[in-house]
């Protein structure tokens, strides 16, 4: 899997010669500072695009309720921050991804200032850039936004091109002027993705966000995508004001793996991670069915989408066994007394659900998977299950 991120101080511009530092294949031209005119403050590693005629066109995917995958091209997901193969991504469209184009759709026309949010790997911020490719001609200029621990990934797509702006996370003066460099004349969604409460740099960025969208509500949009499976505390009154609309994004739950890996895309582009039951005692299995091989991998990835099509078994029971290893007790996190924003490692390990009860609907938290839970239950002991 490549990861959509490029060196600070190199911009992408076109999408048709490799660069061989990054690893891509033909997915980006990386123009340097004398190439371009661009801005650069060494002291904080920042670059940022001025007007550039060089653009490669980036048009809208088209995409209907009635397809099964949403194909994007690598071209457009580079320098995003998130995980792709080199060919790019190919997402199933399941109720969940409808749900959540549905919530966007709403933030764009109803002026809300959305929160998108869900435990890791259940698709939100694909899903959310896979929004965003399929309104670019719609008239809008569209900034993704991605946090990673010490940096601030930015994608700009405006008038069918493309823009890439870096800074670290404390430069916030260069990122708030960058957010205000887009067309005038056009309305601008900035998506924010990879947010965390309770980091004190993300809430800072996200401040820095609902200023700028507080400067002009009638022509901005923001929308945040949580890693994280439930809110902390807020004042409701606060959030009637500022318009906040929040959406919950559910796990996935088997049958959809099951409808996905029935699409032959699907299943050619993943089923290499599907191993879990492919050698016993050293043999390989060639006896399995496609069943098999899913509830095999199942035992080890759940409900987490990332972990069943992205990872390998191995590293999917590398990354379970070092977020228990970081777990004091993992009780008050599925009861919901300890707000799962806190430790983003153990919220890693929780799967969560929306239960109707009588036409109330409320959510419900559970282990990720049955080998999370036989790992938690061997750490713990009796006094676990007990309790």
């Amino acid at each position: 899997m490549k990861k959509g991120k490029r060196k600070a101080n190199e911009l992408v511009i076109a999408g048709s010669v490799d660069h061989p530092s990054h690893g891509h294949d033909g997915t980006g031209t990386v123009l340097s500072e004398e190439a371009l005119s661009v801005t650069s403050d060494p002291s904080s590693s920042v670059v940022y695009m001025a007007e550039s005629q060089h653009s490669e066109q980036y048009p809208a995917i088209e995409w209907n309720e009635t397809d099964v995958t949403f194909d994007i091209p690598a071209s457009y997901l580079l320098d995003s921050g998130l995980n792709f193969p080199a060919d790019g991504l190919v997402l199933y469209v399941r109720d969940e991804f409808k749900k959540q184009f549905g919530f966007l759709e709403e933030v764009m026309t109803q002026n809300k200032l959305g929160i998108i949010l869900g435990s890791p790997g259940c698709g939100k911020s694909s899903c959310a850039f896979a929004f965003m490719t399929s309104q670019l001609d719609a008239g809008w200029v569209f900034t993704w936004v991605h946090l990673e621990t010490t940096e601030i990934l930015c994608v700009r797509f405006e008038q069918n091109s493309k823009s890439i702006f870096t800074c670290t996370l404390l430069d916030l003066d260069n990122f708030r002027t960058f957010l205000t460099t887009a067309s005038p004349d056009k309305r601008h969604f900035v998506l924010l993705d990879g947010y965390r409460d309770g980091e004190e740099k993300h809430s800072t960025v996200s401040m820095v966000c609902e200023g700028w969208l507080g400067e002009c509500r009638t022509e901005r949009r923001l929308c945040k995508m949580c890693s994280m499976a439930c809110r902390a505390k807020y004042n409701m009154d606060e959030e009637t004001r500022k318009k906040v609309k929040p959406v919950y994004i559910d796990s996935w739950i088997l049958d959809e793996f099951r409808a996905a890996f029935a699409c032959t895309k699907i299943f050619d582009r993943f089923k290499k991670n599907l191993d879990s039951g492919l050698a016993i005692d050293g043999q390989t299995r060639e006896d399995l069915t496609k069943e098999d091989l899913i509830m095999a991998k199942y035992y080890f990835a759940g409900t987490c989408a990332r972990y069943m099509f992205a990872y390998t078994s191995e590293a999917v029971i590398s990354n379970i066994t070092d977020s228990i290893s970081a777990c004091s007790d993992i009780l008050p996190y599925l009861e919901g007394s300890v707000g799962e924003h806190a430790v983003y490692t153990i919220n890693r390990l929780i799967s969560t659900k929306t239960i109707n009860e009588r036409g109330r609907l409320r959510r419900e938290n559970s282990l990720v998977s049955r080998f999370a839970a036989s790992e938690l239950a061997l750490k713990f002991g009796p006094d676990l299950v007990k309790r």
